[in-house]
């Protein structure tokens, strides 16, 4: 959104971290922390325009110091570069290496279950990218994918947002099926 302010992004990741900072340890206002370093919250306030993706990368990048022990932390990063990111194969592969990390790393049955969904649209997304070159991904696609859609009943409408096809564009399910 162009609210025509001139902000630089270390102002921004500046004012993130504040709020990190103050309610991270704050058990009720906890949630207010975890809301915070949600991508869709950070997207809903900054916009989808063209500069998203580098100043969401920016943001969770420079977040790692406060937050490397939250799975959900992980999660979000990972889903940062599924949402944003169109060309960088390493880039995914990280993605996919942050998205294993929360599922490894949570206690929380939600975490686990997004997470897994996560590792699967990643190695999806790679696939594609690939041209589904490397069988390798197209196994671990199908396997991870197996196991979020079997478990899909503890997180339906994340699970449901992740898989529908958008209108102007397929999301990595369908096209992946359609391979």
């Amino acid at each position: 959104k162009d609210y025509h302010w001139n902000i630089t992004q270390t102002e921004i990741l500046s004012n993130i971290k504040t709020i990190i900072k103050t309610f991270k340890h704050h058990g009720q206002y906890k949630l207010i922390q975890q809301r915070v370093m949600m991508l869709d919250s950070l997207n809903g306030i900054m916009g989808k325009d063209g500069g998203s993706y580098k100043l969401m990368r920016y943001i969770y990048e420079n977040l790692q110091e406060q937050l490397s022990d939250s799975p959900d932390y992980w999660l979000q990063r990972a889903k940062v570069i599924y949402k944003l990111e169109k060309y960088s194969i390493g880039s995914v592969e990280d993605a996919i290496d942050f998205a294993k990390k929360a599922y490894h790393d949570s206690n929380r049955t939600r975490t686990i279950n997004n997470a897994e969904f996560m590792v699967a649209l990643l190695y999806g997304k790679l696939s594609i990218m690939q041209k589904f070159n490397n069988i390798n991904n197209i196994i671990n696609t199908i396997e991870w994918f197996y196991k979020a859609i079997k478990t899909h009943e503890y997180n339906k409408d994340y699970v449901n947002s992740m898989l529908e096809n958008k209108k102007a564009q397929k999301g990595t399910f369908v096209t992946f099926c359609k391979y």
